[in-house]
């Protein structure tokens, strides 16, 4: 076998028990008592091949329930793989099996014992009669398991047995041919077996083995009576001797007692079985005291089996009970019999009462009832005789009583009670059991109280317990119910009398409490009255005229409050006239009906009216409704409901109407119905006005099929009318809701009212409107009107009422007409399912009829149309030509829906949705689609030119908000659905796309715009067919009119083919003539001729494909002259520009002609550029004219044309500008004219931008046009031209002491206001980014530009008035709701954006979601890189709580990392200047930084000795949002103090000093810890007090002798602020002093406290003791001592810290003034240069020369000054020792901060010249750039020094800042320290 089958947890080859294992008297080598005993022999293993399988055997043996079950599946897996063959199994298997098959079946784990019973029968399955020898052994046991009581085991076994035995038949033979082995397997299990045999009870614990014994001895006693079922008695008989010992053990029989319910159950049912089939075999004496005994046991569980086994017995027996009973008297079988009833059903199933009902009956009188009992003395007590009768009550009232077989329990009972009457023949006697365990059911029902609970009766059966109760009491003793039946009548009268007034607050309970009484009082008499006895009918009816007269009485004196009294009268009449007839039966004097009906009639008429309003109208409206049908009551009802209308609203008035109008009919004549239908509309406009509970009567008129419909038919017109008025219309919803679903087919046939179709058009337009609630309710309530409308006029198309709704509704354009959609769904629910015959009709029907498109086309076909659509049409410059011959008066107004749509747009979307949405193209109709083509394709036209440019008036309304992508989702659904119409007409066999084509180009004969927009159709269905296959059949020829068109034109006809044509000989022969005819024509003479010629050359010069080159030059130059000279005439601006559309086409087939054309072309374009009459064609075209000509200028053009362009350019800038600033305040969002003309104009302001005198400021303006792309056009220029001048305004700010370096206030300006985060979170729509957003925006991003080569103090100045300006915060704000937003909006995540957010620059391909995002994330970036203390300022004081941890948590996440990758870098690429450790030390290294981007920290490292001193920066996930931390690395030679508040210097230098703006204030903060630490170990000394330096010995001396006096206080004071003065004469820091005080105070206690706890004298044993007990005493003393001067110690930090940083202050700024004084020489040299550039300016090139030779002279000053400052320095401070520097390197050195640029484009000539003379000959010389600002000087010095390096390698490089006197300084002592000079870090040291 496979060790892949098998993967047993174990292999252990251990024998189940070892030599010493004994159990009780059985030894090892013994037998066995039984196959199911836990000692057992193992079997033998050794003849199995498969080790496997001997392991699998021996895991079954295990302890472990997890590794049997695991072995056993492997064995199934080994059992299922030899199912092929009968010999696979081995006999040593099947032998082994067999010995474990029986015990296995029975253990505890459910899941082994269903393995081993599924194994067993696969065993057998596959070795067949094989395993017929080993059948005897287990065929007990399997056949017991299908008595498990786990149903799965159970089933396992079944399905086993099933599989070997497929038919019940050999089933059967199964139990007949191995009945003797099953009874000897389950005999020797029950007789022999115990818990201890079958379980060892060290390893099983007690309840695991009673469960075990339960099962095995359960099932085998189970399979016994299964045997004793199947097998014939005779074959029975034959082993009597077997079944008798079994059904006699004392063993056996003493289960019926056993706790477990299983054992129970089984030993009943072999009793049980025995008795019906062995009776001879059973001895009942030995059987039946066990089972009598057994009533004291608790049957849970085994109820039903055990009654099933008494029963029998009792009849095979009755003597059981009595003769055959051999227990105790204390014990007899009654006390047994009560003891059992009072425990109830014990959870039995339904059929337990009715058992126990059997068993009543067949247990003998004298056990059910003792003679003690039925002849008790004369003292005994009425109770002592029903004992059996009590305890059953007591068991069938018992709480965990099955609540449905209450009825079940109480009918036991009384059968009971009937047996028990029939034993007792004294009259007395049953009279007091009668009243005592009878009646009180009755009593209880009808009047329930506390004390008598035990009697009550729930659910359905008490009336049906109580009427058993009443005829069993009837039965026995009639006198006595009658008397019990009077006591509750005058009971109930006497309650209804005394209830509780109206104004107790449980008057209401009182009065449901007594009707509830009366209601049961008089159900019971009804019952009663029915079953037709009649003196039990007299008895229940005596008492009703009593009832009658005392409820009349009580109503009337309290005016009709205690409505139950009303409802007793109600009950009363109820019984009276609904009894009649069977009553006459039988009391022919009518004793009983008429003196009640009398009463009651008499009250009708004289007292029911006036009580009519009051708490008991709807009982009142009841009676009368119920006499009426007895006798006439005239006027009765009438006067009744007439006072109940005009009563007072109240919940007992609406619910009298309501029971009216619910009845059917209406009751009474037409004045009763006409008062009310008053209420009920009365109580509609209440409903409607939002009061609560009003629709009730209202649904039940509805409801009422016998309602008037007039009534109907009101409320339907009002509630419909309703939902048009805003406050009326969710009542109105609320109300049809409530009618729909309560009326059901009420309200189906209500929609038949002409009002329906009203209703559903309001419904429509409700489900479109409103808010998300309203637009629910009205979507189901249409849904439920349409279907049932469609229903009742499913046959007639014509007339359907939603067909003429959406007819009538298409062209509707007031405020609430239903929206397109909602048609749209209507239309196809129409359509939907009909045949193609009857799609036809609907269709003629519903879509728009010609004469609809005919008038609504005029309004808009009627106006002019701006000149400006010329640069958006395909049929150019035709707008010229036309005609307007009609008044502004013939223009009709212009009506729009609600959203924003004209009746024409409406129409067009409609028939485009219907026929996109469904597949109509098949089903319709050729004249249908021809007429709605034609007309829809000119709306596409209209609707383009309306998006393009809206007029006054235009289709889509832009007044009511509607958003530009929706009028362009509209534009393209209707666009789309004539291209679905070209693409079907193109296939289709029916002509109608021809038809309709020839109608469009029929059209095209006039010269008003009906003919431009028929010719606009007719192009662009021509361009969509050339794409289509069989497309181009479709498009007319234009070749035969051709020839004619030259001579004869025919306006836009001729314009139309020309659109639609292709390249070909005719039309280049068109070409031709027309090109001669406008070169030989005078233009200004006949203007319009001149113009349609233009215009149609400009229409053949945009046919692809044309051969332009082919053209004769000469005659393309002879027109150029005509049109150039032409160009400056009075000709019209309609002219010019299409001229100058085709001088663009014409000029680069001629640019190498010489003439003066080219001039004057060029004059005439900044002529038309700056004339303020030109159009925006005009203007477009001079725009493009020039674009062409720039193209040409930079080719090979000629001399002409290059002269010309040099004196044009200039004006043409200019004039580009001024148009620049104009089109500046005007918006192209929707003006796709202006949009084209502006982006133009930006390419070609770009272009010109070197030629303009562009000043920054006038820039900023056009930064916030409404125009976004003159917005981009701005951006582009300043981006580029701001970072250009910030080294003019650095050298400035160097320059002038008073300068003050400020952000631009009018860039300012455009960031005053942040836009609304709800108004652009969703940008996914728009074409591009708003304006107000774009300008906001890019603003934001140009004032981080002025970061980029500003100086460092320039850039502190830009930190410091961005925050003046307080725009920083409501920019961060707007970002964060922007990108992070509310709670439940996932946040943005930028690694999504096309680029990272270090770097932004603008791109037309990304969308302005997109883009805005990016935008937003990198001015973040920008704003932690350039000014992060403004950042960490508004995160920790502005920014709100809720959003506080989101900014956080993106910024670690997005942002921070680049932040302090930036910060780390910087760090990195710093280096630090050698340092020593000590004065006298000659050793030095350099100081050692090292970085880890991935722990976000930095080290910095100085060596001392053989060791070093180190601190760690730490920088937070989310830096700059949080400071940095400092943490020591070593700290060596340095006091703890004093290293606490060097790391505090540090860290306020690195997070909190205004110098670190940004990048490089880790930098700061080490430099900074550097010096404090080389300042501590150059030799100073520190005070063993205050740890504050002495800089000398005799100061260090005087500061030791520290006294309390002030002079010293002020000495030490002094000595901490280095002012020896203040020593003298000064006052000390009354901070200081007061800590000095408090310092002293606290030691002197300590002291004290310390010297009371040493140990004085000569110590010893017990003085040591007494300090030790003093000591702990003074402890928390001690403690607190030391916690005070910690804190002191604290604050004394803190005063240093705050001190040394005023100190830096003060140093920087004593600084900064040294630095102002430096040579004044060097100024006036540097002014003078300044100077000279402003003359290189304005003078000729000889100045400029003589300048350069005096600037040569210049610099060769400004060296020497230098040289001769560094000498000076070099002189005075060599010598020194100063630690932090080494001996000079003779490496090169290499001090250039900025990165190499990569395009240095025309500057080839400017740096050889400078190269030849910087490296002159070996030797280096003095070379100076001048220039303007933002030439580039900066990047051909970088290029210079870069190429020095490349070809020098030996040549150190310097790059020194001058662009502050700061500056200067800081790149002096960096080339110092690159040059390791000793001395320079001496303060005292003058760096010039």
């Amino acid at each position: 076998m496979s060790k892949k089958v098998f993967k047993s947890q174990a292999s252990s080859s251990k024998a189940v028990f070892g030599s010493s294992v004994a159990f009780g008297s059985v030894h090892f080598g013994r037998a066995p008592g039984s196959v199911l005993s836990y000692v057992y022999e193992p079997p033998d293993l050794g003849g199995i091949s498969d080790p496997a399988v001997v392991v699998c055997f021996k895991n079954v043996q295990k302890r472990d329930s997890t590794t049997r079950t695991k072995a056993l599946e492997e064995l199934q897996i080994y059992v299922n793989t030899r199912s092929d063959s009968k010999d696979a199994l081995e006999d040593s298997f099947l032998e082994a099996w067999a010995r474990l098959f029986p015990r296995t079946s029975i253990d505890n784990a459910r899941r082994v014992r269903q393995l081993v019973h599924t194994i067993h029968g696969l065993i057998i399955e596959v070795c067949g009669k094989r395993f017929v020898k080993h059948m005897p052994a287990t065929v007990g046991a399997w056949l017991a398991g299908l008595q498990d009581g786990d149903r799965p085991v159970a089933r396992s076994a079944q399905d086993a047995i099933k599989r070997v035995f497929s038919t019940e038949g050999k089933q059967q033979g199964v139990w007949k041919a191995f009945r003797d082995p099953i009874l000897e397997y389950c005999s020797a299990a029950a007789l022999n077996e115990s818990p201890n045999t079958l379980s060892d009870n060290r390893t099983v614990s007690p309840d695991d083995a009673e469960a075990k014994y339960s099962r095995a001895i359960g099932g085998a006693l189970l399979t016994i009576a299964t045997l004793l079922e199947v097998l014939p008695v005779e074959d029975t008989e034959k082993r009597g001797d077997s079944y008798e010992e079994l059904l006699h053990s004392e063993a056996v029989l003493g289960l019926a007692s056993s706790e477990d319910a299983f054992l129970r159950k089984a030993i009943y049912r072999l009793i049980t079985t025995a008795e019906a089939k062995v009776q001879n075999l059973l001895q009942l004496s030995i059987v039946g005291n066990h089972i009598i005994k057994a009533l004291d046991t608790d049957q849970t569980g085994s109820m039903s089996d055990f009654l099933r086994c008494l029963i029998s017995l009792s009849k095979a027996q009755p003597e059981v009970w009595t003769s055959l009973y051999t227990g105790s008297s204390k014990k007899s079988p009654h006390k047994r019999l009560c003891h059992f009833l009072r425990k109830g059903s014990q959870g039995g199933s339904g059929e337990v009462w009715s058992q126990i009902g059997i068993l009543l009956e067949l247990v003998p009188r004298s056990v059910l009832l003792p003679d003690t009992e039925l002849h008790p003395e004369k003292d005994a007590q009425a109770q002592q005789r029903v004992h059996v009768l009590t305890a059953l009550k007591e068991g069938a009232t018992r709480k965990n009583e099955i609540r449905a077989l209450q009825k079940d329990a109480w009918e036991c009972y009384l059968k009971l009670a009937e047996m028990i009457l029939n034993y007792q023949v004294e009259p007395s006697a049953r009279s007091e059991l009668i009243r005592s365990s009878v009646l009180p059911l009755l009593q209880q029902y009808i009047n329930p109280e506390t004390e008598n609970i035990e009697w009550g009766i729930g659910g359905l059966a008490s009336e049906y317990v109580v009427e058993k109760a009443i005829t069993v009491a009837f039965s026995y003793d009639p006198r006595t119910i009658q008397d019990v039946v009077n006591k509750l009548s005058d009971t109930l009268i006497e309650e209804l009398k005394t209830s509780l007034p109206e104004q107790s607050k449980d008057h209401s309970k009182s009065q449901d409490a007594t009707s509830d009484k009366f209601k049961r009082w008089y159900t019971v008499r009804a019952s009663m009255l029915h079953k037709g006895d009649i003196q039990l009918s007299e008895i229940f009816t005596k008492r009703v005229e009593s009832e009658v007269v005392a409820a009349t009485s009580v109503l009337v004196s309290r005016n009709g409050k205690p409505y139950s009294a009303a409802m007793v009268l109600e009950r009363a009449a109820t019984l009276v006239c609904g009894s009649q007839q069977a009553v006459n039966g039988m009391y022919k004097t009518g004793e009983f009906q008429q003196p009640v009906l009398d009463k009651l009639v008499r009250f009708a008429k004289e007292e029911l009216p006036s009580l009519m309003g009051s708490l008991s109208s709807l009982y009142m409206l009841k009676i009368l409704q119920t006499l009426e049908s007895a006798c006439p009551l005239e006027g009765t009802l009438t006067a009744a409901v007439q006072r109940l209308a005009a009563a007072e609203p109240s919940p007992s008035r609406d619910s009298a109407l309501y029971y009216l109008t619910s009845l059917r009919p209406w009751p009474g004549q037409q004045q009763v119905q006409a008062i009310l239908s008053q209420a009920v509309l009365a109580d509609l406009k209440h409903a409607l006005d939002g009061v609560e509970g009003k629709w009730s009567l209202i649904e039940a008129t509805i409801r009422n099929s016998q309602s008037p419909d007039s009534v109907k038919e009101d409320i339907l017109a009002k509630m419909t009318e309703s939902l048009s008025i805003s406050a009326e219309t969710v009542p109105a919803l609320d109300g049809f809701d409530g009618i729909a679903k309560d009326a059901g087919q009420a309200f189906a046939r209500l929609l038949a009212s002409p009002h329906a179709p009203d209703l559903l058009s309001k419904l429509l337009f409700l489900s479109q409107e409103g808010d998300e609630y309203t637009r629910s309710r009205a979507s189901k309530l249409k849904d439920i009107v349409s279907s049932s409308l469609a229903k009742s006029s499913a046959n007639e198309i014509t007339s359907n009422p939603v067909l003429n709704i959406i007819k009538e509704s298409i062209p509707n354009t007031h405020q609430e007409a239903l929206s397109v959609e909602s048609l749209v769904s209507q239309a196809l629910d129409l359509l939907k399912g009909k045949p193609s015959d009857q799609v036809k009709d609907i269709l003629s029907e519903l879509l728009p009829e010609a004469k609809q498109w005919k008038d609504f086309l005029g309004l808009f076909l009627k106006k002019q149309i701006d000149d400006a659509l010329v640069l958006t049409n395909p049929l150019g410059g035709a707008i010229h030509l036309l005609s307007y011959p009609y008044q502004a008066s013939d223009l009709g107004p212009i009506g729009y829906d609600a959203q924003g749509c004209s009746a024409l747009i409406r129409m067009a979307l409609f028939v485009a949705k219907v026929f996109k949405d469904s597949d109509l193209w098949e089903k319709a109709d050729s004249e249908t689609l021809l007429r709605t083509y034609v007309n829809i394709s000119i709306v596409a036209q209209l609707a383009n030119d309306h998006l393009s440019l809206p007029p006054a008036q235009a289709l889509f309304d832009i007044a009511v908000g509607i958003e530009e992508s929706q009028t362009v989702d509209a534009v393209a659904e209707i666009q789309s659905f004539c291209a679905d119409c070209l693409r079907v007409g193109a296939i289709s066999t029916e002509p109608w796309l021809d038809a309709a084509l020839f109608e469009l180009y029929q059209a095209t004969g006039t010269s008003q715009s009906i003919s431009y927009y028929n010719a606009r159709a007719y192009a662009a269905a021509a361009s969509e067919l050339r794409e289509l296959q069989k497309g181009a059949q479709k498009i007319m020829s234009a070749d035969a009119e051709l020839s004619r068109m030259g001579k004869q034109p025919k306006l836009l006809s001729d314009i139309t083919l020309l659109a639609s044509a292709s390249s070909s000989p005719a039309l280049i022969k068109l070409l031709n003539e027309l090109v001669a005819d406008i070169a030989g024509r005078d233009l200004e003479g006949d203007l319009q001729i001149s113009l349609q010629k233009i215009v149609m050359l400009n229409m053949v010069l945009q046919v692809e494909g044309m051969p332009l080159e082919e053209l004769p030059k000469h005659r393309l130059v002879f027109f150029v002259q005509h049109v150039s000279a032409a160009l400056h005439s009075s000709i019209d601006g309609n002219i010019k520009s299409e001229l100058m559309k085709i001088l663009a086409t014409f000029l680069p087939l001629i640019q190498d002609i010489f003439g003066e054309f080219w001039e004057n072309i060029l004059n005439a374009i900044p002529q038309a550029l700056g004339s303020e009459d030109s159009k925006l064609p005009l203007v477009h075209a001079s725009l493009r004219l020039c674009s062409v000509l720039l193209k040409l200028v930079t080719s090979h053009a000629n001399e002409d044309f290059q002269e010309s362009w040099v004196d044009a350019k200039p004006r043409i800038a200019a004039n580009l500008l001024s148009m620049l600033r104009a089109h500046a305040d005007a918006s192209d969002i929707s003006n796709q004219p202006l949009k084209i003309v502006n982006s133009l104009l930006a390419r070609q302001v770009s272009a010109f931008a070197d030629t303009m005198q562009l000043e920054l400021e006038d820039m900023y303006p056009i930064m916030a046009s409404e125009s976004t792309t003159l917005q981009r056009s701005a951006f582009e220029i300043l981006h580029k031209a701001i970072p250009l001048a910030q080294e003019q305004v650095s050298l400035e700010a160097a320059l002038s002491k008073n300068f003050v370096a400020k952000l631009p206030e009018e860039l300012l300006s455009l960031m005053l206001e942040a836009p609304s985060a709800d108004n652009y979170l969703d940008l996914h729509r728009e074409s591009e980014l708003p304006s107000p957003l774009a300008r906001y925006l890019l603003s934001w991003k140009l004032v981080f530009d002025h970061w980029n080569n500003a100086s460092y103090t320039l850039q502190s100045l830009y930190v410091s008035s961005l925050k003046d300006s307080q725009s920083l915060p409501l920019l961060l704000s707007f970002t964060f709701n922007v990108l992070i937003g509310s709670q439940d909006k996932h946040p943005f995540d930028p690694s999504r954006l096309p680029s990272w957010i270090g770097s932004y620059s603008p791109s037309p391909s990304v969308d302005p979601a997109t883009e805005s995002r990016h935008l937003l994330c990198h001015l973040y970036y920008l704003t932690l890189k350039h000014a992060p203390h403004l950042a960490k300022d508004w995160h920790t004081n502005a920014c709100p709580r809720a959003l506080k941890s989101r900014v956080e948590s993106w910024t670690e996440r997005h942002v921070s990392p680049l932040i302090i990758a930036a910060e780390l870098a910087t760090v990195s690429a710093w280096t630090p200047p050698e340092v020593t450790t000590a004065a006298d030390s000659s050793a030095s290294s350099k100081m050692e930084i090292k970085v880890s981007n991935r722990a976000r920290e930095a080290s910095a490292s100085l060596p001392l000795d053989d060791t070093h001193i180190s601190i760690r920066i730490l920088l937070p996930p989310a830096y700059p949002l949080y400071p940095i931390a400092l943490a020591t690395g070593n700290r060596v030679g340095i006091d703890e103090r004093k290293w606490t508040s060097f790391l505090n210097v540090s860290r306020i230098v690195m997070n909190f000093s205004s110098s670190s703006q940004g990048l490089g204030c880790v930098i700061d903060g080490i430099a900074a810890w550097r010096s404090n630490v080389l300042s501590a170990l150059r030799g100073q000394s520190e005070c063993a007090i205050c740890y504050s330096v002495s800089k000398s010995t005799d100061q260090a001396r005087a500061h030791l002798q520290i006294t309390s006096t002030t002079g010293q206080r002020r000495i030490v004071y002094s000595t901490l602020a280095g002012d020896s003065e203040l020593a003298a004469n000064g006052e000390p820091d009354p901070v200081l002093s007061r800590l000095w005080d408090s310092c002293r105070t606290v030691a002197d206690e300590l002291l004290t406290a310390l010297e009371k706890l040493r140990v004085k004298g000569d110590p010893n044993k017990w003085k040591s003791v007494r300090k030790a007990l003093r000591s702990v005493r003074s402890k928390e003393k001690v403690e607190e001592l030391e916690g005070r001067l910690s804190r002191l110690r604290d604050e004394l930090n803190l005063h240093v810290t705050i001190h040394l940083r005023e100190q830096l202050s003060k140093y920087r700024q004593e600084q900064s003034d040294g630095f102002r004084t430096l040579d004044k020489r060097m100024q006036i040299l540097i002014e003078a240069t300044v100077q000279g550039q402003d003359l290189v300016q304005t003078m000729h090139e000889e100045q400029i020369e003589l300048l350069e030779s005096t600037h040569w002279a210049t610099l060769s000053k400004i060296e020497d000054e230098h040289a001769k400052t560094r000498q000076e320095i070099i002189l005075e401070i060599r010598g020194s020792e100063k630690p932090r520097h080494q001996p000079p390197t003779t490496n090169p050195c290499w001090s250039v901060p900025f990165t190499r640029a990569r395009t240095l484009a025309g500057r080839v000539s400017e740096l050889e010249q400078i190269e030849s003379q910087l490296f002159k000959d070996g030797y280096f010389s003095k070379t100076a750039i001048t220039g303007l600002g933002g030439a580039g000087k900066t990047r051909i010095a970088l290029e210079v020094a870069y190429r020095a390096r490349e070809k020098y390698p030996d040549c150190s490089v310097f790059w020194l800042a001058a662009s502050t006197l700061e500056n200067v300084q800081q790149s002096y002592l960096k080339i110092a320290r690159q040059l390791q000079i000793d001395g320079i870090e001496d303060q005292k040291t003058d760096i010039k």
